[in-house]
């Protein structure tokens, strides 16, 4: 069977699915296969978590991994909004109604799907970048899934790892309702951030390109790996046109 294709015993389980409600997701939006073109694949058919086939509006921790949506992703904060969202029952002989809570979801730039907040997500990112909502637009974070106790039970969720904005690790105690505060590690992730030249290497490097291309070399071989990634930029634009045109003619 193609991963684009349901046809047989996956198609009916879909429908199940489906016409049942039984999933955790807040919203069932109408299905789209193309969602799972880079799900695993046996010849009994898909090989996924099952909410990963539940397609909805908001990111869920089993689709991490599957298509196009990386192991862990790592998005920016557009915008932090209030919603009222409907909690879909899972109880027994439930006609599938829910109570609507209003909930702070995450949205990004560069997926349409959101994040639904709860206390933990909130308090790290929170510790990363400040108590006002306001201070995390444009910030980065990094998510994964996660093993995670909802009530009784053992889930998957998604939680923070950290984010690239970060320059060191940042520990958080997040505290919930009767039970023991829990330390939640939070990360530098991804490729450094390159940090702009200081005032000092920019005057120095125009000193050394002013006398010519060899001591802008002999300057340049000096610098540590980071002085030298800052100044890229300004080697390419500025020094090497500089130390070029104060060459004494041939």
């Amino acid at each position: 069977m193609q991963a684009d294709t349901l046809t047989g015993r996956s198609a009916k389980f879909v429908i199940n699915m489906m016409t049942r409600k039984i999933c955790t997701c807040d919203l069932l939006a109408p299905w789209d296969s193309t969602v799972l073109a880079g799900a695993l694949t046996t010849e009994r058919g898909l090989n996924v978590h099952y909410q990963a086939m539940l397609v909805g509006s908001f990111l869920k921790a089993a689709s991490f991994g599957v298509g196009e949506i990386p192991q862990q992703p790592t998005y920016t904060i557009k915008n932090v909004v209030l919603e009222k969202l409907e909690s879909v029952s899972m109880m027994a002989g439930d006609d599938g109604a829910g109570k609507l809570k209003t909930k702070g979801v995450l949205y990004f730039k560069e997926v349409e799907t959101g994040l639904v907040l709860n206390r933990t997500n909130c308090e790290c990112i929170a510790a990363m970048f400040g108590v006002e909502t306001n201070d995390w637009i444009d910030k980065r974070v990094t998510l994964y899934a996660a093993s995670v106790r909802v009530g009784a039970k053992t889930d998957i969720g998604i939680r923070v790892k950290g984010s690239p904005d970060l320059s060191q690790e940042v520990t958080v105690e997040v505290k919930l309702p009767r039970r023991k505060p829990v330390p939640m590690k939070l990360i530098p992730t991804g490729r450094a951030a390159i940090p702009p030249p200081t005032e000092a290497l920019i005057t120095a490097g125009t000193n050394a390109a002013a006398q010519g291309n060899a001591v802008l070399q002999d300057w340049w071989k000096s610098l540590t790996k980071t002085e030298q990634a800052s100044m890229k930029a300004t080697l390419d634009a500025d020094l090497k046109p500089l130390a070029a045109a104060s060459e004494p003619p041939a």
